[in-house]
């Protein structure tokens, strides 16, 4: 009896650890679903041959409107944008490396703090420490989940992004890289 009463002991234990663990597991799926389902749409479209579904602005697209508020509590609005701005993801590994550029670039060669807004696209908040903390000195820094509200004024959906903006809320310049946006042409506002 003392052996049966051990064993159901031992399996109860076991089952809480494994319902523990797919809690876990289901938790951590769930926050990644904006962008597996993302990831699905385009490798459906290109397995049909079909061009894949615009990833950014382009030159010449307006940015639409939008109220956002930075780490310091600043609120943002397409009206305050300045020049340049970055869209990157601690999830991404290529925006390791724009993140790292950012934070070194002369503040003279982007006009500024108050002129680059950075986007630092987390399903958590807290995994967008590291960024906001290196990128705080160079640019303000607004952190948002997947779908917000900066992100849908520029329909950005690709990390790493860059926008090189004019005068009047367009496009100037856009890409992946830092090469990709030319920031001599910087326009003045």
């Amino acid at each position: 009896m003392p052996y049966l009463v051990a064993a159901v002991v031992l399996i109860g234990a076991i089952c809480l650890l494994d319902l523990v663990l797919t809690i876990g597991v289901i938790r951590r799926l769930k926050a990644q679903d904006q962008t597996l389902r993302s990831h699905e749409a385009r490798l459906d479209s290109l397995a049909m041959g079909e061009p894949p579904p615009m990833e950014r602005l382009a030159p010449g697209a307006a940015v639409g409107e939008f109220t956002a508020t930075t780490t310091d509590g600043e609120t943002l609005t397409r009206d305050s944008l300045g020049d340049l701005v970055a869209f990157v993801s601690p999830e991404c590994g290529a925006c390791r490396t724009l993140v790292s550029e950012l934070a070194a670039l002369p503040p003279g060669r982007t006009g500024g703090r108050e002129r680059v807004l950075a986007v630092v696209v987390a399903a958590e908040p807290g995994e967008a420490s590291e960024y906001v903390t290196k990128l705080t000195p160079v640019a303000r820094v607004v952190v948002e989940d997947y779908d917000g509200a900066v992100g849908k004024a520029f329909q950005n959906t690709w990390m790493p992004s860059l926008y090189l903006l004019a005068g009047d809320h367009t496009v100037a310049a856009s890409g992946g890289s830092l090469g990709d946006v030319p920031l001599e042409a910087a326009p003045s506002r």
